[in-house]
């Protein structure tokens, strides 16, 4: 197992790699590795306490996946779009910036229901996740109608995936999210 110093240098090292291929030949493909080579590093500098670099990084995968998105549209970068975001949200709501947070939780929401419908359990789980995020950052701005509503569709959207699938992760998801609701 590595540890913290060890894997800043192996993400280092493959964003390195993400952006020298994704400068040959840009692709949808590069745009995802780049993009996610760059949520990874700046998560793991703000997790190390580094200053500045990691919410440039950040910022950087949002503006690779709205670049993304207006090359390639919203069916091909919606998830990446969604997820890059949510890292900028995550980094915004961390610096107690909470409107702006739920500013960008919005947008991947939107992001992660690109024309509807997530493709995967995996997207629907990550979408449901956001619209929690985006409920908590709207009750931290202080609008608690907002935040219920929210809620309330994630808490529908859990408990459907896990009549669908019967994964007991998701019956897990849905009792978190009402205890969320109970405390509002």
């Amino acid at each position: 197992m590595y540890g913290a110093a060890e894997a800043e240098v192996y993400y280092a090292e493959s964003l390195r790699h993400c952006r020298d291929l994704h400068r040959c030949d840009p692709s949808p493909t590069s745009f995802t590795d780049l993009c996610c080579a760059c949520v990874r590093m700046g998560n793991i500098i703000k997790s190390l306490g580094g200053s500045g670099g990691g919410g440039s990084l950040l910022k950087e995968s949002y503006d690779l996946a709205r670049e993304m998105t207006s090359l390639y549209g919203e069916d091909e970068a919606g998830p990446m779009l969604a997820l890059a975001v949510s890292a900028l949200a995550s980094a915004t709501e961390a610096e107690s910036d909470f409107a702006a947070a739920r500013e960008l939780y919005q947008v991947a929401v939107e992001a992660s229901a690109t024309k509807g419908t997530p493709r995967s359990v995996l997207e629907w789980r990550g979408h449901g996740f956001r619209l929690s995020r985006l409920a908590l950052a709207t009750h931290a701005a202080g609008d608690v109608s907002g935040a219920r509503i929210y809620y309330q569709e994630a808490l529908q959207l859990f408990e459907r995936l896990h009549a669908a699938t019967g994964d007991a992760g998701f019956a897990t998801d849905a009792e978190a999210i009402r205890r969320a609701l109970d405390q509002i």
